[in-house]
């Protein structure tokens, strides 16, 4: 039931005000809480995401292109707890610096890995060594491409139900 209040006039110093109520129909109401979104926002969302990879990828390579690639060795498993309460082992790894300085960093990638005493390859920025990482394709680019396959399973979706259609 809707209201709305009016006013109505002066008697006598006095303002009268009128109540006015109204019945709404269920039918009248639209219910944006079950309406679905456009089927083209998949495709969009999709395409967006791919893009962003896509750049993604391309800063990246550009970035290490300018690192200087070498060979470090693991000297410890350092055991780390998220927020979850659970833990999991990163290696340590030393590799020395075209400066000479020895460098030691863990490993943004956890265990199941390397052991201590193994030798893993090292890619650091050559003006900051601090800035190292165990090289690898998926260190490098591993958080893209899962990134990039929600973006390739959001235009399948897409294309299936514009398909069924």
């Amino acid at each position: 039931m809707n209201s709305n209040i009016s006013r109505h006039g002066q008697k006598g110093g006095r303002t009268t005000i009128r109540l006015v109520t109204s019945a709404v129909r269920t039918s009248d109401v639209v219910n944006t809480a079950n309406a679905n979104p456009p089927i083209e926002l998949l495709l969009i969302a999709g395409v967006a995401v791919i893009l962003f990879c896509a750049l993604g990828f391309w800063i990246r390579r550009r970035t290490y292109r300018r690192w200087t690639k070498t060979s470090g060795t693991v000297i410890e498993l350092v055991r780390q707890t998220n927020p979850q309460n659970e833990t999991s082992l990163y290696p340590k790894i030393s590799f020395r610096a075209l400066s000479g300085e020895t460098i030691e960093f863990i490993s943004s990638v956890s265990s199941p890995g390397p052991a201590v005493g193994d030798t893993v390859a090292v890619i650091y920025d050559p003006k900051n060594p601090k800035d190292a990482e165990q090289d690898g394709f998926f260190n490098r680019y591993g958080g893209l491409c899962i990134l990039c396959l929600f973006g390739v399973a959001a235009i399948i979706v897409y294309l299936v139900k514009k398909l069924s259609h």
